[in-house]
This record gives structure tokens, sequence and C-alpha cells, in this order.
């Protein structure tokens, strides 16, 4: 059994040639592969050094993601591998030299089976140590006497085999495999180098080993950098859908509405914020160009206009604006100002996705003329002889217009006289201005299918918004039920709103009240009635400019105007 021959053994032009290309091939690739174990051991203890004095949030985030991958991954083999044991136990039983082998089975078949039955739960940690009692266990194994030839000795180094490769895809760390499936080889060769001495079959051992080792080494490091690529890779991608989602959500609140369009220029999903602003329908899947102005110069400088701002793009600076006009409900053109930012490669895709960014120029939009008969009688008070509702303007300084007159949102932005509604003037461009300290505003939805209220939000101010909007969906929700019981609403606080004639510039109104159309009181049947916001007390804040050293003044202003 120990006879050595080495003449044999050097004469065989087998093994010649397997030294000589051994050397070759150590010559070709031996600085290849000591420069990336030399590069791996460095990289190693610079992890280890940082990771008490850096924290690094990604990487962080990546090993949880590891981690929960091996809990999963172990819990899938806790379901499948106890199945196995059965079969391979009495092989083990009519051994003597399998004590080691048959305890370790024996301890994977109850750990797993507990997992299964959730007796206990297997963490990441938990998982490792198993790993590591595995390894010791296996080189323990290894000096056993279990080396004659048979199919029983093949059959053991196949099944061990095996449980090295499950090993390796359960538990991912190259960390961790690489020493402990170096340690199970060379237990497996010096034990059979030391009960059989240097022959033939040692040689062949030592080889095919060598091979396993080789091939496991390579899928445990190729197994975890493919996964932590794919963890990073998700969670970088998770991380800039929700920075879309909130930045065009943001968008929302200081502008007027966002659109994002595809490499198509085609709108993705449903936008309301567009269907606000255009005052009708917008179907989800339209292009944005065919929403421009039937001419052939604006879709020329729309193309423009995305395709500049695609090239050459500063990161540091303020998106590229552009000046469009969509085209709204009964043939009105609207205004928008256009802020453009380009999306490379979003939801994975190889396009260039664009976010457009909108703002209103409320100065051009052309808002219809409210009826007369829509002002409630209660609300009108009667300041003027009926002899004087005439259909002629009001005179400057004309006594039919009261202090306490009520004007029309849309007959004010119009700039022009209207026909008397129950005694009230507008008056005409170019005369003296008439004081007003009350603004009636008939508010309707645009859009049937928008469920929210968008043209009251261009005229409140942007900090009022959120508290006049939860305000009037609460009280509509209640007027809603029964029109004809709900009781006006008394705002605590002022409301500031846009002023008519310069939109940059905002009013406190210091009494504001909703209340139902008396119309809808009347027709309790009526699914939404109309609701009325009243704004009273109106103070126009003077804009005087402060100094440098007193540059929140304005601010202190606007405070006490709201609590006096």
């Amino acid at each position: 059994m120990r006879e050595v021959l080495p003449e044999a053994v050097s004469t065989s032009p087998e093994v010649a040639f397997a030294i000589v290309f051994a050397f070759l091939h150590c010559c070709v690739h031996g600085k290849a592969v000591l420069r990336e174990v030399r590069h791996r051991v460095f990289e190693y203890c610079a992890v280890g050094s940082k990771r008490e004095t850096v924290f690094d949030a990604h990487k962080d985030r990546v090993d949880k993601a590891v981690e929960h991958q091996i809990e999963k991954n172990f819990r899938m083999a806790s379901s499948l591998t106890p199945h196995c044991v059965p079969f391979i136990v009495p092989l083990l039983l009519t051994r003597q030299d399998t004590k080691v082998f048959l305890l370790q089975a024996f301890l994977a078949y109850v750990v797993q089976s507990c997992q299964t039955l959730k007796l206990i739960t297997m963490s990441a940690r938990r998982v490792r140590l198993f790993a590591q009692l595995f390894y010791l266990n296996w080189m323990l194994y290894g000096w056993e006497r279990r080396f004659s030839d048979g199919p029983e000795a093949s059959m053991m180094l196949s099944a061990m085999t095996f449980c090295r490769i499950m090993l390796v895809v359960i538990e991912i760390d190259s960390r961790l495999h690489i020493p402990g499936q170096t340690g199970i080889t060379a237990s497996l060769v010096l034990s059979k180098l030391h009960a059989c001495g240097c022959t033939a079959s040692v040689a062949c051992l030592a080889l095919s080993e060598g091979f396993t080792l080789v091939m496991i080494i390579a899928l445990s490091i190729i197994l975890e950098s493919s996964l932590r690529g794919h963890f990073a890779a998700q969670l970088r991608s998770t991380d800039a859908e929700a920075m879309v989602s909130g930045f065009r959500r943001m968008l929302r609140g200081i502008c007027d509405g966002e659109v994002l369009l595809d490499g198509s220029l085609c709108i993705k999903g449903r936008n309301a914020c567009l269907q606000r602003i255009m005052a009708k329908p917008v179907d989800a899947n339209s292009r944005f160009p065919d929403l421009l102005v039937n001419s052939e110069e604006e879709h020329q400088r729309f193309h423009e206009f995305i395709t500049s701002s695609n090239v050459g793009e500063d990161t540091a600076g303020t998106p590229p604006c552009l000046r469009v006009s969509l085209q709204g409900s009964a043939q009105n053109s609207v205004g928008v100002d256009l802020f453009h930012v380009p999306l490379a490669n979003l939801y994975g895709s190889g396009d260039t996705y664009h976010l457009l960014a909108m703002r209103q120029d409320v100065e051009l939009e052309t808002i219809p003329d409210a009826r007369p008969s829509d002002i409630p009688r209660l609300l009108i008070p009667h300041t003027s002889p009926p002899a004087q509702k005439t259909s002629q303007r009001a005179p400057v300084g004309a006594s039919s217009v009261a202090s306490d007159s009520v004007a029309s949102l849309a007959s004010s932005a119009s700039e022009e006289g209207v026909d008397d509604a129950g005694g009230y003037y507008v008056p005409a461009p170019g005369v003296m201005r008439i004081g007003i300290n009350k603004v009636h505003l008939n508010y309707l939805p645009a859009c049937t299918d928008d469920p929210g209220m968008p043209s009251l939000r261009n005229f409140i101010r942007p900090t009022s918004w959120n508290s006049v909007r939860s305000k009037v969906k609460h009280y509509a929700a209640s007027a809603a039920e029964n029109p004809s019981a709900v009781e006006p609403l008394i705002f605590r606080k002022g409301v500031w709103f846009r002023s008519l004639d310069d939109p940059q510039m905002y009013i406190l109104a210091r009494k504001a009240t909703i209340s139902v159309n008396g119309l809808a009181r009347s027709r309790s049947s009526r699914p939404s009635p109309k609701l009325w916001l009243h704004l009273s007390n109106l103070v126009e804040p003077n804009r005087t400019a402060p100094s440098v050293a007193m540059s929140g003044i304005s601010e202190l202003e606007e405070r006490e105007l709201e609590e006096c």
C-alpha cells in the first residue's frame, strides 16, 4: 500500500506534460494571480480598518440586503434538503469511518427541520455560525480513514462536494468560504497522504480536490459579486424613483404643475395638473407636442428646446425655460413657462425622460364672466336704488359703488366694464381706482374629471393654500350631504389672495367666509352645490423697499396684518 514508484512517475509522458503545462501556466498567469490576491488582501484590511471609523450608508444597506437573502436562502434550503437525509443515512450506517459525517448530517437535519416547523428562526448571524461549524466538522472528517476504493468512497466524495456547493449558495460570504474550503481540501489530501503515502492515487485525489476547490471558490466570488452588484443597482434605482417622485410632488407645491415625458415625448401616467391648466381632459399617453397650439413655429421651438437642453447640461445652474402656448378649452390658448430637466436611463430604459415643470401665466388667462343670476340675493347689499340698475359704466366717485360692494373676479380680470348686475359696477380702465374691501368669487371646477380645486389655487397665496383647501374640501363634503342645513364657515385667520391688477402682489382679507349658494339650498337634490368664498375687510400692505438691516420687516408686517 505504501510502495512508491518514482521511476514510473518520472518516465510517464502524461505526468511530464502536466508538469510542463503547470510551469508554463504559472509563468504566464502567476503575476496576475499574485497581484489580484494582494489587492484582495489589502482591500479586506482597508475595509476592516475603516469599518470602525467611517460609516457607509449605502454599503450598510447592501449588507442588510445580502443578510436578508441569506436568511431567505436558508429557509428555502430547509424546506428541501432535509428530505435528502433519509436516502444517505443507510449508507452512513453501513460504514464505520463516517461517524463525524453522520453527526454533521444529523445536526443539519435537526436545525433545518426546526426552521421548517418554525420552532427557531435562523438569522444571518446564526447561519454564519452554522456554516463555520460545518467547515470545522468537515475538516475533522477529512482525517478519518475512509479512503478505500469502491463505489462507497466515490459516493461519499460526491455527497460532500454537493454539500460544499450548497453551503456556498446559502451563505453568501466569500471571505468565509475561501479559508473554509481550502481547509477542507487540505485535510482530505493530507489524510490520504498520511494513510497511503506518496502514490498515484494521492496525486489524483490532490488534482481532483484542487480543481473542485478552485471551482467552488470561483462560484463563491462570482455569486457574491453579482448579488451585491444587483442589490446596489436595485437600491440606487429605488432611490432614484423615490427622488423623482418626491421632486414631482414638490414641484406641484411650488409650480402650477409638472409632467413626465418619455423618449417619444409621450405623457407618462395621468396628470391632473395638466388637466387643470388646460381646463379639459388629457389622455394619459398622448404626446405633449400635440397639446400645443396648432403652429409649426411653436412645435419647432419646443423640439429645439428639448434637444438643446439634453446637450451640455449644467447641473449646477438653473434649468432652461421656454414660453409655450397650450390649446385650452373653448379654443383658448394658455401661456405656460416650461422648465426642463432631462432624466437619462430612468426606470432602467435606454431613453432619456423629460421632466417639465409648468408655471402658468395668469395674466394671459381668459376667465369666463360670471352670470348675474349666480350671485345669491342674501349677499347683495341694497346700497343703490333700483333706478340706477342700468347697463352703463359707473362714473368716477359714483355713490352707487359703496365700500361694501361685491366685485366678480372674472370681470375684474377682464379690465373692461360689464353690464350692471344688481347694482354692482366695475370701473372702466383709466379711471380712478375705487376702494374694494370685499371680493366675491364664484368657483366652479374647470374640469369635471379633476376632483381637486384647481382654479382656486391660482387665486390664493401658496403659503395659505393648504389651509384654505382643507377647509373648503371639508365644507364641501358637509354641503354635499345636506346643503340646506349647513351653516357658513368663518375663517379664524385672514386669507392672502392674489391682487387682481398685479398678480405678483397679494392682499390680505381679514374676514373670510364660506357659504352655500342660495339656489343650492332650495334644490337639495342637486349633487354638487356651488360654494361661495367671501373675502372682506381687504388690506393692501405697503411695499416699501426695506434697508438691508431691516430686511425682515415685511414678514413682521404680514404677521401684524393677520393678527389685527
